[in-house]
Order: structure tokens, then sequence, then C-alpha cells
């Protein structure tokens, strides 16, 4: 079954295919991958295709399907299954970034489709379940980033200001981890508001913060990529976002300007 999933051409037929298959793991991912295929990059026939895609329902189908084979890997996974299950979830991130880029390009169909499908709660998900596996929480990090930018208070019912703050206080997390994160944060700060500000204090961004302009950098964590310069970047990032968040009592509690954690993470 996943193999025919592999041959498909036609977006529409593939939703249809998810809809009949979707439950085994194995086709669902086979699904997405072969989508992520058909719509690799920015050209007319690749966003083309995601339309289709989107127009079949095809978000809310894939969304779906996220969250069913969650459930089964929260608890009910068989060894056999558990590599499927995986790829479901990290192909699906793959897809659903793509799927992203085309709402911020100005598809208001796609972002009402990630919109309603709750898209944010499934990548939110898969940081979760998979926070010791860096590989699947830097490609659902760069997924929420996406997000964010597209719809940033539907990412913050989804508990992106939890995601991002476990993922950056991670013991795995690096260079790459750090700024997908930062820069999700310095995004929020600067378009939220106070409410999303203060959101962000409480569940303790600006120690994440601190934590990660402290953390050593290698110069070229970023080439692969296409970041050159990354702990440049991070550093000009993390302090703006910080200076934001420096007003709260979250703040203070973690040392704050009092201690001189902001001025350390600033003249570092």
């Amino acid at each position: 079954m996943a193999l025919v999933a592999g041959t498909m051409h036609d977006p529409a037929r593939l939703v249809a295919y998810m809809l009949e298959k979707g439950s085994v793991a194995s086709v669902a991912a086979a699904c997405f991958s072969r989508m992520v295929a058909l719509a690799p990059d920015p050209s007319e026939e690749s966003i083309a295709h995601l339309r289709t895609f989107v127009e079949a329902g095809g978000v809310q189908e894939m969304v779906r399907l996220m969250r069913e084979h969650a459930d089964v890997l929260d608890g009910r996974a068989l060894n056999t299954e558990v590599l499927a299950l995986a790829d479901v979830q990290e192909q699906g991130c793959i897809l659903l970034m793509n799927l992203a880029g085309l709402a911020l390009s100005g598809d208001a169909a796609c972002a009402a489709a990630l919109h309603d499908a709750k898209a944010a709660a499934a990548v939110v998900g898969v940081m979760t379940m998979y926070s010791e596996q860096l590989e699947k929480v830097e490609a659902a990090a760069a997924t929420l980033m996406q997000l964010a930018t597209l719809d940033l208070h539907g990412c913050m019912e989804a508990g992106l200001a939890q995601a991002v703050v476990r993922s950056m206080r991670s013991r795995l997390a690096g260079g790459w981890l750090h700024f997908l994160c930062a820069r999700t944060l310095s995004w929020c700060v600067s378009t939220g508001g106070a409410a999303v500000a203060e959101a962000l204090r409480v569940a303790g961004a600006a120690e994440a913060l601190v934590h990660a302009l402290r953390a050593e950098v290698s110069d070229d964590c970023g080439d692969p990529y296409g970041v050159p310069e990354l702990p440049a970047k991070l550093q000009v990032m993390g302090r703006a976002a910080l200076a934001v968040l420096a007003g709260g009592a979250e703040v203070d509690e973690a040392g704050g300007m009092e201690k001189g954690l902001l001025k350390v993470a600033i003249d570092r």
C-alpha cells in the first residue's frame, strides 16, 4: 500500500488514498513523503500541487492522521510500528512547513486550513513526543517557527511557549535549535503584544534565552542550513527578545537585571 502512494502524481487522489488507507502508519508516512516530493520548491508546479492538496481537504486529513498515529505511539505501539509512526510525524512536519510557506506567500485558503486543522498543536505534539531525538525536535521547531509567523495566537494556544522553552533548555540542544527557538521568540515578542510577552515570561522564556545566549555555539553550525555566522545572529535575536521580556517578574525570579543575567547576555 505504501508503494502505491509513492507512485501517485495527483494530490487529490493522494488525499483520497490517505482517507482510505491512512490508518496504516506506513501508508500515511508514504503519502506525506510523496506530497513533499510533488512540491519540493516554490515553482509554479509545486504551488499548484499544494493548492490542489489543500482544496481536496489534505491539511485536515494529514493533521488528523498525525494525531491518530501519535495516540498509537503514546503507549500502544508494537516495536515493528515505531519507525513508521515516527515517519508519520517527521514527514508531516516537513509537509506542514511547506504548506506554511504557501500560506505565507498569500494563499488565504491554505492559511485558513492550517488554522482550522490546528496544525500547530500537532507540531507541538511532535516536539513533546520526540524530546530526546534532536533531529526531530529541530524539524518540528522549524515548522513551528513558520506557523508562528502565520498564526501566532493559534500557536500560543497550542503550547508554543512551553514547547520552545523546553527545547531550549534541553541537554541535547545545539546552536541550530537555539537559533530556531530564539527566532521564534523574537517574532512572538515583536508582534504578539503584551499578552503574548507575559505568557512567554510565565513559561520561562527569559531564562531559556539567557541559557541559549551563554551556550557554546560553533561558528559554522548554521552552514548546512544556509545560515552563515549563526552565533552572531543568535546573539542579536536573543538580545532583542530578552530586552522586551526584561520588564516581567519572571525575569527577576530568573536573576534578571538585578543579578546581571541580562547584562551578561548582552555584554557576553
